[in-house]
């Protein structure tokens, strides 16, 4: 009288609503380890809401390289997900120790 808890979790983030979430996560982490090759401490994706997603990096110099590099990135993650998860980027400079 086991469930198996692969049939589980997917009824439990349907109900709650979580599947958006969980991939938000993906998608933030998945980012997260390309800026941090090229970037280390300068940039960070911090959140994905409604297909935007917002970078945190420590100057405007870092968010126009970034910027620059758009189309490349936005086609990194299709080829990731299988799917368009995000549309555009926007940028929110911070102090170098917060990204």
């Amino acid at each position: 009288m086991f469930i198996k808890l692969s049939e589980i979790v997917p009824q439990y983030f349907n109900k709650y609503n979580l599947s958006d979430t969980a991939k938000a996560a993906q998608v933030v982490d998945f980012v997260n380890q390309i800026l941090k090759e090229q970037f280390e401490k300068e940039a960070q994706a911090l959140t994905l809401k409604d297909m935007v997603l917002t970078i945190g990096v420590s100057s405007n110099a870092v968010a126009q390289e970034i910027q620059m590099g758009k189309l490349a990135l936005l086609d990194q993650l299709k080829e990731r997900f299988e799917e368009e998860r995000v549309k555009d980027l926007r940028f929110k400079v911070q102090k170098a120790e917060s990204c």
